[in-house]
């Protein structure tokens, strides 16, 4: 008779979710997911066929977490600098996990293209053009200027380079975005 399980893969999910919160993404494996549950390591291995599966679900949780943790901060009014405002207070409050979704191999590298024809950045794209008052191929070009800024500070901040509040990364954020809109709107 097969072994029955009893911890759930949810569970495991979760706990492997908390220890890359935690610790990083390099913590997750058997031992201390084992530890974590108070089990043995069979129910892991009884529910993924090894670590890479389980970290492959890990890394889709750890994006659930980032798209929730974005659209809780999206203000319609203000939705370019807002998104990009988000991505960076992600890598400031939650830096492990910031630096398992971007900064870690588990995820392929993105091409700028598909950055810009991305599904999430399209409203973006749109809001950039309406505030412009230009066309899209020039709010393409505006989007990956500020989502490269956004990054780039998201990415000093997750390795603990620099410190930033709130209010420094907003303004920053909306200075540049002005400044763009001198260079590029229509007068």
């Amino acid at each position: 008779m097969p072994a029955k399980k009893q911890i759930s893969k949810e569970a495991i999910l979760q706990a492997s979710l908390e220890i890359v919160r935690e610790c990083g993404l390099n913590a997750v494996n058997a031992r201390n997911l084992a530890e974590k549950l108070q089990c043995s390591t069979q129910p892991i291995y009884l529910s993924f066929t090894g670590m890479d599966e389980l970290k492959v679900a890990v890394t889709r949780m750890i994006d659930k977490e980032y798209d929730l943790f974005v659209k809780r901060r999206i203000d319609r009014n203000n939705y370019v600098i807002s998104k990009a405002k988000a991505h960076v207070l992600f890598a400031l409050y939650e830096k492990n996990l910031y630096t398992a979704m971007f900064l870690s191999n588990t995820l392929e590298g993105i091409s700028l293209d598909e950055i810009v024809n991305a599904e999430w950045n399209q409203k973006a794209i749109s809001s950039i053009t309406s505030d412009f008052r230009i066309d899209k191929p020039t709010a393409e070009k505006i989007l990956i200027d500020i989502w490269l800024l956004s990054s780039g500070l998201a990415t000093e901040l997750a390795a603990n380079k620099m410190r930033i509040n709130e209010t420094d990364i907003q303004s920053l954020l909306s200075g540049f975005y002005e400044r763009m809109k001198n260079c590029y709107a229509e007068k």
